[in-house]
């Protein structure tokens, strides 16, 4: 931002919340739009107007929260649920997904539209088991932002042991780097 602060940001994972709420937690709502909604919503992308927000499995998103999507990134405004007035939502999108989306879309399950609006810079990224070199510090980074490698009962050196193994390399590491962050806490709770 101009004034020092940090853009805001925002987030969703799309495989995360329920089909029915994801339209809610992405465009917000107005009291009473629908059972429940008890009071005004925000939404997600209007929390990160000026910043950037990240759509995680966006290869989830049901077909409704699409279209609705792909008119909020043309329009750069957003509606809440059971309102008639349009906010500004200028943001800046970053998507990711473990699905194919161009395969998707061949298939008729994802918007090419929407797809062609998100697709402007694509970064792929191997799967973890094609580059091991990399487990270690992937390991690590993840040790030392979520479970605290200053306590001594973690034991980080035999951590660090664990994913230098040759067997932790050749693993093939289904769920990529969540199926690796899975198995560092399940080491470090002793059920592995």
């Amino acid at each position: 931002a101009h004034d020092g602060r940090p853009a805001p940001r925002g987030g969703l994972n799309a495989a995360a919340v329920p089909e029915t709420l994801v339209e809610s937690e992405l465009f917000g709502h107005v009291k009473g739009a629908f059972t429940g909604a008890s009071r005004d919503r925000v939404g997600r992308i209007r929390s990160a107007a000026g910043g950037c927000f990240f759509l995680d499995e966006v290869g989830d998103l049901p077909a409704t929260a699409q279209v609705k999507l792909l008119r909020v990134i043309e329009l750069d405004e957003v509606s809440p649920l059971g309102s008639d007035r349009s906010y500004a939502a200028d943001v800046r999108y970053v998507a990711a997904t473990h699905r194919d989306l161009a395969a998707m879309v061949a298939a008729g399950s994802f918007r090419h539209d929407l797809y062609q609006r998100l697709a402007g810079k694509v970064i792929r990224l191997a799967p973890l088991r094609e580059r091991p070199e990399d487990i270690a510090e992937i390991g690590m980074a993840f040790v030392e932002r979520h479970l605290d490698p200053t306590d001594p009962s973690l034991g980080s050196d035999s951590i660090r042991r664990w994913l230098d193994r040759p067997e932790t390399r050749r693993h093939p590491w289904p769920g990529n780097v969540r199926g690796l962050q899975d198995a560092l806490r399940n080491l470090v709770l002793g059920v592995g």
